[in-house]
């Protein structure tokens, strides 16, 4: 079978990939010279060249690189899952260093060039949903800096985008569409149902939950509006009201990690069960606003990003652009995934990490639209 074409010409993904280049060996140089004990990153590339040490059988990798399995109730817990991540990325890094002599450098590039993947099928998926416009467009929303900061480094996050990447262009044509481009492209080909479910074992490896979120929207996908909507609705309330226990476990979690560091904690209050519709106004600012402008210089590159991605969606509106459903659903995921980190993250470094995940994909969505395409010029 020949290769997919590119989504874009090869100048453009060249110049796309050499700033991802730029930015992972920036993080790299950061986080493993300057500011070694500021990252997880640095524990987790030792600990693979430890284990690199300590196995010699097929015995000792049985023993030290796979997680520990527990009883059933086990795997219920955030922290069951955030274990097996880590395992599974330290191990990632394990067969880089064998490939690259454990210089982590070349590590840093390889893992670029292979979370770059992701970053391709989302261009692809933006190419399908809205054709025609001029290339810019497309590589406009990984041009974002936080992202490019979060996300091009060795760090298991980068791996979560390039998951969500393929994620979304395999699901679009599996169950949206699978009709010609009205650009005149050929019709997108259907991917292996095998790819699919090994892509969504990968999700449950390093964040179960997102993967929960990705398949109540699959499901919606199917049932297709108006009944989709009111599934994600009843689906949202009912996921936000059982994962109250470990919302409050993760979050109470993350106060006393910060203890030691109370610089880098939000003015955020403590989470309890009893206390959480009221806490709702702060997660929704937390989540969805925060940083604001008037925060302070540190974050203003995020608040900047924040505040443009809103002034779009409310642009949007008011220009009365059409979306599908398809479309609109990823933002039901993004409102649920930013209450989530509004609700249990009390550290504002972290909730601009994480909710960065998404903004190519809103960006996208948000600015798409409202270009014309070059043939209608």
């Amino acid at each position: 079978m020949a290769p997919a074409p590119l989504p874009l010409p090869t100048r453009w993904v060249v110049g796309l990939l050499g700033v991802k280049l730029l930015c992972a060996l920036g993080y790299a140089y950061l986080y493993f010279h300057l500011r070694p004990a500021t990252s997880d990153v640095w524990g987790y590339y030792d600990q693979s060249r430890q284990l690199a040490g300590m196995i010699h059988t097929p015995a000792d990798f049985f023993n030290y690189a796979l997680p520990t399995h527990g009883s059933w109730s086990f795997w219920m817990h955030y922290n069951a899952w955030n274990n097996l991540k880590e395992n599974v990325y330290v191990l990632l890094l394990l067969v880089m260093n064998l490939l690259t002599g454990g210089n982590v450098y070349a590590d840093t590039v390889l893992f670029a060039v292979l979370t770059f993947t992701g970053w391709l099928r989302l261009m692809r998926l933006f190419r399908a949903l809205y054709p025609g416009r001029a290339h810019v467009w497309y590589a406009l929303p990984f041009l974002l800096p936080t992202f490019l900061f979060c996300y091009s480094g060795l760090h298991s996050d980068g791996l979560i985008f390039a998951l969500l990447g393929w994620f979304a262009w395999d699901a679009y044509r599996l169950f949206v569409s699978a009709a010609p481009h009205s650009d005149g492209d050929a019709a997108p080909r259907r991917p292996p149902v095998w790819r699919f479910v090994l892509i969504c074992l990968l999700f449950a490896c390093f964040k179960a939950f997102f993967l929960a979120l990705l398949l109540l929207l699959v499901l919606a996908w199917r049932l297709r509006r108006p009944y989709g909507w009111l599934f994600l609705t009843v689906a949202g309330a009912l996921l936000l009201a059982v994962t109250v226990p470990e919302q409050v476990s993760r979050q109470q979690e993350y106060l006393a990690l910060h203890e030691l560091r109370p610089e880098s904690a939000t003015t955020a209050q403590p989470l309890t069960a009893g206390s959480y519709l009221s806490h709702l106004p702060g997660a929704v600012w937390t989540g969805l606003f925060r940083p604001a402008p008037w925060e302070g210089r540190k974050y203003l590159v995020s608040a900047l990003e924040v505040w443009l991605l809103w002034l779009l969606l409310v642009y949007g509106f008011t220009r009365r652009v059409r979306r599908s459903f398809f479309e609109a659903s990823w933002a039901w995921l993004t409102v649920m995934f930013c209450l989530l980190i509004g609700y249990t993250i009390p550290v504002m470094g972290a909730v601009i990490r994480y909710r960065a995940l998404l903004f190519p994909l809103v960006l996208g969505l948000c600015l798409l639209p409202l270009v014309r395409p070059r043939k209608a010029l």
